[in-house]
């Protein structure tokens, strides 16, 4: 916790500096904050069991450089957004009478919102490469339901830190024991991983 607030402060005390290079510390402030910010807010590294107040967190996000916040929030949200979108796409497919031109037609949809979701957190086409192409098509049609239970709930905004925990301890585990195919586990945990926020963090 105590971290939080030293970066805060550091933000503070060269902003004012007569000798304040803004190219410099920025990069500098930048890279601090972001792994503060990873480390025991987000808390991507799983063996650091630190617990970070609310007002901490709340502290260092206000004194973030705008850019920087916008780069963390901002496609969090966006990713949020398309995850509802092909759950939403994945109910009509449920809905849809088996084997029909109207299942195919959605099932077909709801594996290019999956595309869009892959393509906003890799920044590349699943299509361009084979292998991850059929670990897609294998992660699409996992027969778990709890899998997407569990995105549907760290899809929305206002999601707790119970639901982030559950999304990244047992998405890897499910999709491993559902999923025939190696890469899913790993795709399952990055997308919780790139999608799941703090609850303060949604509000903000």
């Amino acid at each position: 916790m105590s971290r939080l607030f030293q970066v805060a402060a550091t933000s503070q005390l060269h902003s004012n500096s007569k000798s304040y290079q803004p190219d410099r510390m920025r990069i500098l402030l930048e890279s601090s904050l972001e792994q503060a910010w990873e480390k025991y807010v987000l808390g991507q590294n799983q063996a650091d069991k630190k617990v970070v107040s609310t007002a901490a967190a709340v502290v260092l996000w206000h004194n973030i450089p705008h850019p920087v916040a916008l780069s963390w929030g901002k496609p969090r949200a966006e990713r949020q957004e398309i995850l509802q979108k092909y759950l939403e796409a994945r109910r009509k497919v449920n809905e849809a009478e088996k084997d029909t031109e109207e299942a195919l037609t959605a099932d077909a949809a709801a594996f290019a919102v999956l595309e869009q979701l892959y393509r906003s957190l890799y920044s590349t086409d699943a299509n361009q490469d084979e292998e991850h192409h059929e670990m897609l098509h294998a992660f699409h049609h996992c027969r778990d339901k709890r899998v997407f239970a569990l995105l549907s709930k760290i899809s929305k905004p206002n999601h707790t830190s119970d639901d982030r925990k559950n999304a990244m301890e047992q998405l890897p585990k499910r999709c491993k024991s559902f999923v025939n195919n190696k890469q899913v586990p790993g795709f399952a945990s990055h997308l919780a991983g790139q999608i799941a926020m703090p609850c303060f963090m949604n509000k903000l």
